[in-house]
């Protein structure tokens, strides 16, 4: 896999985020922070958490795009329970 481009993209409606993985191209993330900052998923995460799991969730998207949206979001779950906080913090830094 190419190393994904990560972009804010706040613009993006109703979506966390995308990942766009055009055949020959390097996968492009996008993420809406501020859709993060209004309603980090209903309170359950601080933002720092919310957001690396958005980035969990869209890079797994750019490494495996044949994987079924349930598959992804069952292995970001999972992942997410057990990162750490310098984990997290990597993740939020790349944005």
């Amino acid at each position: 896999m190419k190393k994904p481009i990560i972009k804010v993209n706040n613009r993006l409606k109703g979506d966390w985020g995308t990942t766009d993985t055009t055949p020959g191209k390097r996968p492009v993330i996008q993420i809406n922070v501020k859709k993060h900052k209004a309603d980090p998923f209903k309170k359950r995460y601080t933002l720092k958490q919310a957001l690396a799991d958005t980035m969990t969730h869209e890079l797994m998207h750019a490494k495996h795009p044949r994987m079924t949206e349930k598959s992804v979001y069952k292995k970001t779950a999972k992942k997410m329970r057990s990162i750490s906080k310098a984990e997290i913090n990597k993740l939020v830094n790349k944005i």
